[in-house]
């Protein structure tokens, strides 16, 4: 509590007064003196002792007034609810309230004159001094925040705010107020773990929707293969960069299970790779259990398979071996090597295992393909041995045979001799045309370089070499310069339509009809044959792949038929609008 000072002499001079005006009415009487130094001593003595008491009064109130200030200043400062102390130059404690007596757990005559850096964590130290040395020097407000650590409670964090005390003879102290943060700053701290973990699992989903994206990728390239050195190129090149590999190999299995040989070229080394299948390879190890073999370090290779020839990389720190296995058959093994030790984690794994299983999906398709390719070039050959065996054999021995009897009947019966002359030149020209179709089927692409009159022509005089026919093929105006599908749809419509006079129709008579408008092509086909019910299912699948070719092209298909009347397949197909 501050209170304003008077001067001396106006203190006194008020005391003076208020004596005086309570001795005019005071009972006391005069003493007998006859003296008037008497008098006035007795007066003076009277101000004096009435001076004395509104003195007495006057520190009565101030002592009051003292004792509340102090009461309050202990229930303020003892009871604060943050903790108070107090320090010494040499930083020691001198005062410290209730709330910080309770903070550390230690009785307040126990605390007195020690340092309070005894009771800070090691790893605030340094935190600690230098707020002291800056409070010191400026003597201006500082704070900071620090782990205090109570003997016989869990660490505390407090945040200190220190103010400098001058005291007399120029020692200086400092007020340091400590408030408890320790809630806040485990609150600031799972926050700041709960942001960390929010991004990790950004970046996780991020990575996973790159390796997703990579995936698809990676199996989009791969389903184009068509070939195992292509899978290879598109598996293992695209990948190696995704999960950090300096290398990569797909090794397929021999025939005879005992190497392991490689397919398309890889990273690193475009040599061929050959690994024979020993029992203390990691290789070996991973087809046999059909399980990926994962080795962190050159170290653990080593002591592993100390006895393994035949190393899958030079300059390399890391490896992984994952089998590739089609209908639990492994059919080889797919190698991945690393400049840098690994600890592999678990989404490379997976990444690489699924890369594994696109590998093998795309490897048995492409087994696949090349056994149906095979096949179908197999039943190709057989199809064209049976057409140049029904067809072109037939003709040439039927021609053979006539023109060695020729030159005996040209003697008998020239008439005779010039018409199977005639049959002869027939059947070679109808041999000539079934061997030019077939020349059409081993190369597709010359049909569409041929005119389409000539096609329709080779088609009709080939039909002579299987019996005999009366035909005409009719063309009529210039021929449109066909867009290469429309061109190759017309010939097959109109080749299955004779095979069809050919095969079903009993005909002994055709007719071909190919006429070219600037915005219509027509294609008519006749019989004069027994005919069907187009609307019976089991009319045959050759009319519906007509139906097929004609719909790709946007033609429309028409088929006009009864039984024993013959039939007829019209064809229209109409430029696009340009």
């Amino acid at each position: 509590m501050c209170m304003t000072e008077e001067p001396d002499v106006t203190q006194r001079a008020r005391l003076r007064q208020r004596a005086e005006q309570r001795l005019l009415t005071s009972r006391i009487g005069a003493v007998d003196f006859s003296l008037d130094d008497a008098k006035r001593l007795i007066h003076e003595l009277n101000v004096h002792q009435i001076e004395l008491d509104l003195q007495n009064e006057e520190l009565r109130v101030t002592q009051i007034a003292l004792e509340t200030s102090h009461r309050k200043y202990i229930d303020l400062y003892e009871f604060s609810p943050i903790g108070l102390l107090t320090l010494d130059n040499n930083e020691r404690i001198q005062e410290a309230n209730l709330t910080f007596v309770t903070m550390l757990g230690i009785d307040r005559e126990k605390l007195v004159k020690r340092n309070l850096s005894d009771f800070i964590d090691r790893s605030a130290q340094d935190t600690y001094h230098f707020f002291l040395q800056a409070l010191y020097r400026t003597q201006q407000p500082q704070q900071c925040e620090i782990s205090l650590l109570p003997p016989n409670h869990p660490p505390l964090v407090v945040q200190l705010d220190g103010t400098v005390l001058v005291q007399a003879e120029n020692q200086i102290s400092c007020r340091i107020a400590v408030s408890d943060i320790t809630e806040r700053h485990q609150s600031e701290m799972e926050i700041e773990r709960l942001y960390i973990a929010e991004q990790e699992a950004r970046t996780q989903a991020e990575r996973t929707a790159r390796r997703l994206a990579s995936l698809q990728q990676i199996a989009a390239a791969m389903s184009r293969a068509m070939s195992y050195e292509q899978v290879a190129d598109a598996g293992v090149h695209q990948s190696i960069s995704h999960i950090g590999a300096c290398r990569g190999e797909i090794l397929l299995l021999s025939d005879d299970s005992t190497t392991l040989h490689s397919r398309g070229s890889r990273s690193g080394s475009e040599h061929a790779v050959s690994l024979s299948l020993s029992d203390s390879a990691p290789w070996t190890e991973a087809l046999l259990q059909q399980k990926p073999v994962w080795i962190p370090s050159m170290e653990e290779y080593c002591r592993r398979y100390p006895q393994a020839e035949g190393m899958p990389a030079e300059n390399s720190q890391a490896f992984a071996f994952l089998p590739l296995i089609v209908n639990e058959r492994s059919i080889g093994i797919l190698i991945y090597s690393f400049a840098k030790m690994q600890t592999f984690p678990e989404e490379d794994l997976l990444f690489m295992q699924a890369l594994a299983h696109q590998c093998e999906q795309a490897l048995e398709r492409v087994r696949l393909t090349e056994l149906a390719r095979d096949s179908a070039a197999m039943q190709e050959r057989q199809r064209l041995a049976r057409d140049l065996h029904d067809s072109v054999k037939q003709s040439l021995f039927a021609s053979t045979s006539m023109s060695e009897a020729l030159p005996r009947l040209m003697e008998r019966d020239p008439g005779r001799a010039r018409e199977i002359l005639a049959k002869v030149i027939d059947l070679n020209r109808a041999a000539l045309a079934q061997m030019q179709s077939v020349l059409f089927e081993l190369l597709p692409a010359s049909i569409v370089k041929t005119p389409m009159a000539i096609l329709l022509h080779q088609l009709s005089e080939a039909m002579y070499g299987h019996r005999e026919f009366t035909a005409e093929v009719q063309i009529q105006g210039e021929e449109l310069a066909l867009p290469a599908e429309v061109h190759m749809a017309v010939y097959r419509i109109a080749q299955e339509s004779l095979n069809n006079v050919l095969k079903h129709s009993q005909a002994t008579q055709f007719s071909v009809h190919l006429r070219s408008q600037p915005d219509l092509l027509t294609l008519v086909v006749r019989d004069n044959g027994v005919g069907f019910d187009p609307s019976d299912p089991a009319a045959g699948l050759g009319l519906a792949i007509m139906e097929e070719r004609a719909a790709a092209i946007q033609a429309t298909l028409n088929i006009a038929s009864r039984v024993g009347t013959g039939t007829e397949v019209t064809l229209l197909w109409k430029p696009p609008a340009s």
